[in-house]
């Protein structure tokens, strides 16, 4: 299972610009906000492996901030153990209904629901419940199960 979570991802420039945002509004890490978008595009459903991030309407997008590259992201830090990757990994197998048997194949399709699973957080940030009404609750549940910094 190493060599599944050796290397890294590359984000296009416009997701890590949404990651950049989400984080803030979320006041957590663009790691755990990626994790949430990999969570999200699974349950979608099959992804197209060559998906690639669109610009959405103005009213949702995320604000220009200052970023020039895409975010490099270690498979390793994204998944955290072998444990956790051999449970994406199952989940992305059922979902995608096609083989995964490679690991060439994995983190294309691990990709593919990173950028995927960003795009559709921006619009769920967006949707029902009012601007941001999903990463008020996301806020919420951090805060209550992060340890008491008083000592």
């Amino acid at each position: 299972m190493g060599e599944w979570l050796a290397g890294q991802l590359k984000s296009s420039v416009l997701t890590h610009r949404r990651l950049k945002h989400l984080a803030t509004i979320a006041e957590c890490t663009e790691d755990i906000i990626s994790r949430l978008a990999l969570g999200r595009s699974i349950g979608m459903g099959k992804v197209n492996l060559s998906f690639a991030p669109e610009k959405l309407d103005a009213s949702i997008e995320a604000p220009n901030l200052d970023v020039t590259k895409g975010k490099s992201l270690r498979c390793k830090t994204l998944l955290k153990s072998e444990d956790d990757a051999l449970l994406f990994l199952s989940a992305m197998q059922w979902k995608q209904e096609s083989s995964l048997s490679d690991p060439v194949a994995w983190k294309e399709a691990l990709g593919a629901h990173w950028e995927r699973g960003v795009q559709q957080l921006i619009v769920d940030a967006n949707g029902e419940g009012g601007e941001h009404a999903w990463l008020r609750v996301l806020s919420t549940v951090v805060e209550a199960s992060a340890p008491s910094m008083a000592a």
